[in-house]
């Protein structure tokens, strides 16, 4: 990465030195004026860059998973408002990622009573750090609704200030109508055994 000398307008790569060894290393670069010349610092920053690239590694391992997952992943900020999503939540809704970032989850709701009855059960603050589960009835682009099994649960710092909302979202309306399925047949043979055939 390049640095940029303070006052002196001088852009720079990263600057590399050589140990005895013959080992090389990176150096922060620090130049302070003063009424003489100047000061010039350098700092060994082997253990940042190490730091930083094991970082980059982490975020871009998260990265993929959530890219990967099939079934459909949110997150929304404290006020419900969608920061994060992956693909199949974008295909499962309809939706462009770029058309749900900032947006309320309202619009995905089927039901507005809903949507105010989760914030103010599930979707708060004060809500305990579990995972919650619970089936919902969602609206998609084109004003279809589906049944969506939804898991979530508060994301909190390691202050414990909320975050925001992890939301897991899958459609079970096929499962749903077989179980009715399964139930009314279940039902209308209990009814002909009872009455005689």
């Amino acid at each position: 990465p390049g640095h940029r000398c303070p006052g002196s307008g001088i852009a720079m790569e990263a600057l590399w030195f050589r140990r005895r060894s013959g080992e090389r290393f990176p150096v922060d670069l620090q130049v302070t004026r003063i009424a003489e010349g100047a000061v010039i610092a350098f700092r060994d920053i082997t253990e940042r860059l190490a730091t930083q690239a094991q970082l980059n590694r982490q975020k871009s391992l998260l990265e993929s998973i959530f890219k990967a997952l099939p079934d459909g992943v949110l997150f929304a900020d404290s006020e419900r408002r969608i920061l994060r999503s992956n693909a199949s939540i974008a295909k499962l809704f309809g939706y462009d990622e770029d058309d749900l970032r900032g947006r309320k989850t309202l619009f995905l709701y089927a039901d507005r009573t809903l949507y105010y009855e989760n914030g103010a059960s599930r979707f708060n603050a004060e809500v305990a750090n579990e995972i919650f589960s619970t089936d919902i009835e969602y609206r998609r682009r084109d004003g279809s609704t589906f049944i969506g099994q939804t898991r979530g649960l508060p994301v909190r710092d390691s202050d414990d200030n909320l975050l925001g909302f992890l939301g897991v979202i899958r459609d079970v309306t096929e499962q749903k109508q077989l179980e009715q399925l399964k139930e009314d047949f279940v039902s209308t043979v209990s009814h002909e055994l009872r009455n005689g055939m």
